[in-house]
C-alpha cells in the first residue's frame, strides 16, 4: 500500500510541475500567389512539393438545398504547392475523363498515401453523368511523383492516374488509413440527391 501512495504522490507532484510551466505557441500567416482556400481537399506530400486534389472554393457549404454545393464552387484543377520557394503549378481536370473529372472535384474524399501513391475513395459532390449529387462509386489511384512531374513540366498526366468502380467505394467523409498491406475505411457516410439537412 505504501509504494502506491509514493506512486500517486509522485505522479500528483508530476502533474502540478508539468502544468506549472507555460510556453507560447506561434502561428505566422504565410501565402502563395495563386493558391485558393481550399476546403475539404485531399493531398499527399512528395519531394518537398504538395498536391491538392478536390474540395471547395467557397469555403463551407451552405445547407439551404438550392444552393448547397453548387458545381460552381469545386475545385477543378489539381495543384502542385512548392511551399518553401513559394511556387505553385496548377493543371485543369479537363484532360481526364468524365468519371475521374467528377470524383477528382469532389469534397471530402476518403485518402491515404503510401509508396508514392495517392489513394482517393468516394467523395460527394455534382454528377452532369447521373445529373445529380451522388457520392462517387469510384477509388483512385495516383502516382504521385509522376503526377507532380508532369504538371510541373505542362505535360499530360491522366496515365499515371488509375480509377476502379465499386459500389462499396461510395462513402464520403470518413479516414481512409492502411496498416501493413491492408486500407481501412472508418466512418463516413453516403449521401445520394441534393444536401438537405431536412431530408
Amino acid at each position: 500500500m505504501k509504494r502506491y501512495f509514493h506512486l500517486i504522490a509522485a505522479f500528483i507532484l508530476l502533474n502540478q510541475f508539468v502544468i506549472a510551466q507555460s510556453f507560447n505557441v506561434f502561428v505566422e500567416p504565410d501565402s502563395i500567389n495563386g493558391l485558393p482556400g481550399l476546403q475539404s481537399f485531399a493531398f499527399a506530400e512528395s519531394q518537398g512539393k504538395w498536391i491538392l486534389i478536390g474540395g471547395r472554393t467557397d469555403g463551407l457549404h451552405r445547407r439551404q438545398p438550392p444552393f448547397s454545393f453548387l458545381s460552381s464552387g469545386n475545385n477543378t484543377n489539381i495543384y502542385v504547392v512548392d511551399p518553401i520557394n513559394k511556387q505553385l503549378w496548377l493543371a485543369p481536370l479537363t484532360t481526364l475523363s468524365a468519371s475521374l473529372q467528377e470524383q477528382l472535384q469532389s469534397t471530402n474524399m476518403n485518402f491515404d498515401s503510401k509508396d508514392g501513391k495517392l489513394f482517393l475513395v468516394g467523395g460527394y459532390g455534382y454528377s452532369a453523368t447521373a445529373l445529380d449529387h451522388i457520392t462517387f462509386p469510384y477509388v483512385t489511384v495516383l502516382t504521385v511523383d509522376s503526377v507532380i512531374d508532369a504538371i510541373i513540366s505542362g505535360q499530360p498526366f491522366a496515365q499515371f492516374i488509375h480509377q476502379g468502380y465499386d459500389t462499396i467505394a461510395a462513402v464520403t467523409g470518413g479516414h481512409l488509413a492502411s496498416i501493413g498491406n491492408r486500407f481501412y475505411l472508418v466512418c463516413g457516410h453516403r449521401f445520394d440527391g441534393r444536401y438537405n439537412p431536412m431530408n
